[in-house]
């Protein structure tokens, strides 16, 4: 592999490649199985540290550090940076999907600054609770 996925579309091609036997790179099974839990749950991978994703997936640290190695990254903050990227840009972004709501509700209007102050009102309001 000449560079390491740069999305996470990339990194499906690269499940779909190692699974049918086409991609130059080669994982064992608990790796690839492991890859492919990460692909399919991005928002785990994005927020997780290493210790509680590793815990999650049933694997080591260090097996996510060796597959982000083995993958072309320089380690697995590299990695999870493709999935951190993927989720603070996707339309299933918390705070995209609150203001998208929120405009719904005021019928489309184009009142923007009055949605994002009732969203950081309701997001004061939730951290109060804490």
């Amino acid at each position: 592999m000449e560079a390491a996925p740069a999305t996470l579309e990339e990194l499906k091609l690269l499940v779909r490649d190692v699974h049918t036997g086409t991609s130059s790179v080669t994982l064992g099974p608990r790796a690839f199985q492991t890859l492919a839990r990460l692909v399919d749950e991005p928002q785990l991978a994005a927020v997780s540290t290493i210790t509680d994703l590793a815990k999650r997936l049933g694997v080591n640290a260090s097996t996510l550090t060796r597959l982000s190695k083995r993958l072309g990254y320089g380690g697995f903050n590299d990695m999870q940076g493709v999935f951190r990227r993927h989720v603070a840009g996707s339309e299933n972004n918390y705070y995209i999907r609150q203001v998208d709501r929120l405009m719904s509700m005021d019928g489309g209007g184009d009142e923007t600054l009055t949605v994002f102050l009732r969203v950081v009102g309701n997001e004061s309001g939730n951290l109060a609770k804490l």
